[in-house]
């Protein structure tokens, strides 16, 4: 997993904190990623690949597309052309990613899957209610 080496001393994505980024600057695109392969022509045939993203910017009328460098696997190369995305568009814009709380980051993430679990027994519970209660009226009559 890439990260904001130099900028954040944590592992957070750099597709996750380009997300971030581009809606604090109120564009409304999200960023399309696509990757290349180099079809094997690695030493010892591993396979490389190139990311690259592309950022429209619908207001401005400004289309940005941004290339990283080779990687071992697609979900890297994606990653890296967000990094250089991320660098670049600080050239473009004024912007400034000055601290994620990686702390915080991990309690929501811990939140929402436990929220998530409990929905999930809520609905279940929802549904074997809602099962007895057919089955119950199936038996009356």
């Amino acid at each position: 997993m890439g990260c904001l080496e130099g900028l954040l001393p944590i592992e957070i994505p750099s597709k996750e904190i380009l997300e971030e980024v581009l809606e604090k600057l109120n564009i409304k695109s999200s960023p399309m990623y696509f990757f290349q392969d180099d079809n094997g022509a690695g030493a010892g045939n591993n396979k490389q690949y190139k990311g690259y993203v592309e950022i429209v910017d619908y207001e401005a009328s400004e289309d940005y597309q941004f290339e990283g460098p080779w990687k071992s696997n697609p979900e890297d190369a994606e990653d890296a052309a967000a990094l250089v995305a991320l660098e670049q568009l600080k050239t473009i814009y004024p912007f400034e990613i000055i601290d994620v709380n990686l702390k915080e980051v991990i309690r929501l993430r811990k939140e929402n899957a436990q929220l998530q679990n409990k929905l999930r027994h809520i609905q279940t519970i929802l549904e074997d209610l809602i099962t007895e209660d057919i089955l119950g009226k199936v038996r009356r009559t």
